[in-house]
């Protein structure tokens, strides 16, 4: 690289550079066993990770491969820069009906992904910025009566896994609640001829997704308050807007969603 005219740019300026190059906005995912999605990649049982796509692998990864200075300097930036995104496929039971099976499969699935990370160089590794651990959702009721317990259990495989290969600021989880219990399901019809009732408007409203911080509980707790806020406030607006549908269940839905943030913010430890 010394003789290139991309050697002669500042270092700032290249750093720009491969920022552009090597980000993904939606997110570098990760599947454990299963590479159903073309653009994710697939992280295997002895914690090796291939491209199920190679399109996507030379696009992010194409300055790479052409000097070893590059290689060091880029590499780096792609894991600081990108967002790690991996669901354990293994996880057979969502967060609310977590036990002891599921946690025999969440620990194969951690030790899976440090395999991954040690073979990751240890500079680019601790470059890291984000690492989302995306669980199996389900009913909120079901969270309520288990949520302590899960948090607590989960966070406790993390930390003899991950914490030894990742800074544990850097480890988040993400799971999805539905709000079953608003009797959605039986307001998908009108009377008034339609089949579907702003079908879409309705699964939207229906579905809720936390993504925290496993290692600051208060962050953590801040970040819950705020995501059920922004959905409080699509709910009230999308009830008067579709007041045939939303507003005919604005009330269970706002219950639903306090109890949502109860589940949560008790897994906690609130």
């Amino acid at each position: 690289m010394d003789s290139s005219p991309f050697s002669k740019l500042a270092p700032e300026l290249r750093n720009q550079i491969y920022a552009l190059v090597l980000y993904e906005p939606e997110g570098i995912r990760l599947i454990q066993n299963l590479g159903v999605d073309p653009e994710t990649y697939e992280l295997n049982d002895d914690g090796r990770i291939t491209a199920r796509h190679k399109l996507c692998t030379r696009r992010l990864l194409a300055l790479t491969t052409t000097c070893k200075e590059i290689r060091a300097e880029c590499l780096k930036m792609f894991y600081a820069t990108n967002t790690f995104i991996i669901r354990p496929a293994i996880l057979s039971k969502s967060v609310g009906h977590w036990s002891k099976a599921s946690s025999d499969e969440y620990q194969s699935a951690l030790l899976s992904l440090q395999v991954w990370m040690r073979q990751i160089q240890p500079q680019a590794r601790h470059a890291m910025q984000r690492l989302v651990l995306e669980l199996p959702g389900g009913d909120v009721r079901d969270l309520g009566k288990r949520a302590t317990y899960w948090w607590n259990n989960a966070r406790k495989l993390e930390k003899q896994s991950l914490h030894k290969v990742l800074s544990p600021s850097s480890i988040y989880i993400s799971f999805s609640m539905m709000l079953y219990d608003c009797g959605i399901t039986k307001h998908t019809s009108t009377t008034k001829g339609s089949k579907t009732c702003h079908l879409d408007v309705l699964r939207a409203c229906s579905v809720i997704t936390y993504k925290l911080s496993t290692h600051d509980k208060t962050l953590a707790k801040a970040k819950a308050e705020e995501v059920v806020e922004a959905k409080r406030a699509q709910i009230e607006a999308d009830a008067k807007k579709y007041s045939c549908c939303i507003g005919v269940l604005l009330s269970d839905l706002s219950n639903a969603l306090k109890a949502s943030e109860a589940a949560v913010l008790k897994a906690l430890g609130k």
